[in-house]
């Protein structure tokens, strides 16, 4: 019979490991393969002519007053774990987009009680004027129908900014997804600011802000760099 750590020897030596399974859904999206494709020759383009072509994920993620009951660290002899410590009223919720730089890791994005036409159009001329020299600029995005609605698609047009859909439920190709985990663990997760919302704000603001210049440990951590 082997013990624990003989049986996890034996494991490892088979490359087999125990992991944190992740959700999953085979997209039904019969234009899968092409807008795949099309990704494919983006970033291609994107490597090869970084001075011209720019490549970014975008995403939109909500974020609440009340904390998210999480593990962390308590005392040992404590008899429960630590308390998530929420307040009455309503939870109020607070919408970020942002875009994540395919090859420097860096981070822009925009803070607001929501997300919609308006708020998108003001950060796709948020992202022209922060590349105003790129030939090509490329946004890459999931398929929520209010990132193609008419307003939208004709502005990027006018913006010559060229917006990629991934294919339908498929986020998990998207890395800029694993920033928002980060986002998660280390400021939303059991926050003490439940009764301060707008220290909450700036909290999450300060996160993102770590990534304003490029950022080689983000390319690592979201697996565009190794």
């Amino acid at each position: 019979m082997f013990s624990e750590a003989g049986l996890w020897q034996v494991l490892h030596r088979l490359g087999l490991h125990y992991r944190q399974g992740w959700e999953h859904i085979l997209s039904p999206d019969p234009l899968a393969e092409l807008k795949l494709a099309w990704l494919e020759a983006a970033l291609t383009r994107a490597r090869l002519y970084p001075q011209r072509v720019v490549a970014l994920w975008l995403d939109e993620f909500t974020f609440y007053r009340q904390p998210a009951p999480a593990p962390a660290w308590a005392d040992g002899r404590a008899r429960r774990g630590p308390r998530a410590r929420k307040t009455p009223g309503s939870n109020t919720k607070a919408r970020v987009v942002a875009a994540l730089h395919h090859h420097s890791g860096q981070v822009h994005y925009l803070l607001r009680s929501r997300c919609g036409v308006a708020q998108l159009a003001q950060f796709y001329h948020q992202l022209r004027a922060l590349y105003p020299d790129a030939e090509e600029l490329y946004v890459i995005q999931d398929c929520w129908p209010v990132h193609f609605r008419p307003q939208l698609t004709h502005l990027a047009v006018r913006l010559h900014i060229s917006l990629l859909p991934l294919p339908t439920y498929s986020s998990w190709r998207n890395p800029i997804e694993k920033l928002w985990r980060w986002l998660r663990q280390s400021v939303l997760h059991m926050h003490p600011w439940a009764d301060d919302w707008p220290r909450l704000k700036l909290e999450v603001s300060r996160f993102l802000d770590r990534f304003a210049q490029p950022s080689p440990s983000l390319l690592r951590y979201v697996g565009l760099s190794y």
